[in-house]
């Protein structure tokens, strides 16, 4: 599953292959997000799986500096990356359409994930790196 628009112009160059639910799927590593964010595609996924969620105020401050206080939906589900199983906070922002999946700092930190944007790879281990996905030119 791709959880973002291959099509796209504004496509994220820091993309990572990870599992959920047995299933490879795509999504954009962000640090200057600090919590791991679910997006519109996402969030269907997860229904799909039947996954619970709960409410969560969270506040939150978005790139315009204007701090927000709102009513989220909140999970914890398993992702696997490079052998290791990260239990993963979701954040569901209920008003977001059309959003992307992020993984924040959050899930990054707990994967222990070091991103070289500039040299477009990341590793989660000292003995391997591993290029950022690329969207395929068909």
């Amino acid at each position: 599953m791709t959880l973002f628009n291959l099509n796209s112009n504004l496509y994220p160059t820091s993309v990572i292959v990870l599992k959920i639910f047995g299933e490879n799927i795509a999504v954009c590593a962000d640090t200057g997000a600090s919590h791991t964010i679910a997006g519109e595609k996402m969030f269907k996924f997860l229904q799909e799986h039947d996954v619970t969620f709960t409410n969560k105020r969270i506040s939150f401050m978005l790139a315009d500096g204007i701090r927000q206080n709102i009513m989220a939906l909140s999970t914890v589900v398993d992702l696997y990356i490079e052998g290791k199983v990260i239990p993963t906070e979701f954040l569901v922002l209920p008003d977001a359409k059309r959003n992307k999946t992020l993984l924040g700092l959050d899930f990054l930190n707990a994967a222990g994930i070091v991103l070289d944007v500039q040299g477009g790879k990341f590793s989660g281990n000292p003995r391997t790196q591993n290029k950022f996905f690329k969207k395929l030119d068909i």
